[in-house]
């Protein structure tokens, strides 16, 4: 047989090889994905809904992890399962509220901020929580800053690490100008709109300074009920607050010697102080409300 004869059938083998390996490797996908259902249903069959305790159930001290941004509507996407939105969370509160086993709230917070509304939906939640009588302690991590330092205005007291990135007080609003950019390239938008400002920010032209004037007054309108919300919270006086509330960062020791943080300590010096406002002696029981694993988790 000629190396011209042999060609083809080494091809078709090659062929079947791939074949195979495509069917095993979807094969396993999706055996391990109905295995991460089977333990989704498990675990939804034989641990009771709500919340979840350190040993057995008894009176304690509930802790709220509130991480990456801050948005109203939970991320999307098949491998950002267990992601939440603000609702979510604003209703996790409530349930801890009333919880009667539940005596005080540790919100662990790391995030850069979000969103304005997002934002204050679990501030005020908070507020409600300590409405109830149970005391609120804010946990910094890494970085507790803009919305992640006004939602930690709510609690009762305000702990950070040392090395905390905290602060950035103030309100930003940014869209690209992309004018110059289409002209260069010789290309021309048609916008049909309803009114003057229907497209304001669009990156297809320049901003008129009627539309800079509108944007700056609302980001000034919502730059003050932050400032109003902090102002509140750690009793700063307005001329020391207004320095301080620039958009400019600290540390969590310079956010103490400022005023912006009550301590400067670690998660479990939080948890002590809630536990202490509680009446509670000694390490508090600690009290989690039960999630649900994400698709990472049930795949690794």
């Amino acid at each position: 047989m000629t190396e011209h004869e042999t060609q083809p059938i080494d091809t078709a083998l090659s062929g079947r090889r791939h074949e195979r390996l495509l069917f095993l490797c979807t094969l396993g996908f999706l055996l391990s994905f109905l295995a991460g259902l089977l333990l989704v249903l498990r675990g939804e069959s034989d641990v009771p809904a709500g919340m979840t305790a350190e040993g057995p159930d008894r009176p304690g001290i509930a802790v709220l992890d509130i991480e990456g941004v801050i948005e109203y509507s939970p991320q999307q996407g098949f491998m950002n399962a267990g992601g939440r939105g603000a609702p979510a969370v604003v209703e996790t509160i409530r349930r801890m509220a009333e919880n009667h086993l539940v005596r005080g709230l540790v919100v662990r917070i790391n995030s850069p901020g979000g969103s304005i509304g997002a934002t204050q939906e679990l501030y005020h939640a908070l507020r409600r929580f300590r409405d109830t009588g149970k005391p609120v302690v804010a946990s910094m991590g890494d970085v507790a800053a803009s919305g992640g330092y006004y939602i930690a205005c709510a609690a009762n007291s305000i702990h950070a690490n040392a090395g905390t990135i905290t602060g950035s007080i103030g309100v930003i609003m940014s869209a690209p100008d992309m004018h110059g950019l289409y002209e260069w390239a010789r290309i021309n938008w048609n916008v049909i709109k309803s009114g003057r400002f229907k497209d304001i920010l669009s990156p297809f032209r320049g901003m008129t300074d009627e539309e800079r004037q509108l944007l700056q007054g609302m980001v000034q309108d919502a730059y003050t009920q932050f400032f109003d919300v902090v102002h509140t919270a750690r009793s700063i006086e307005k001329a020391t607050l207004e320095d301080l509330a620039q958009g400019q960062v600290f540390s969590g020791s310079q956010a103490r010697s400022r005023g912006l943080v009550d301590e400067v300590g670690d998660f479990e010096s939080a948890l002590l102080a809630a536990g202490k406002l509680a009446g509670i002696s000694g390490r508090p029981h600690v009290i989690r409300e039960k999630g649900s694993p994400g698709i990472m988790e049930l795949l690794g």
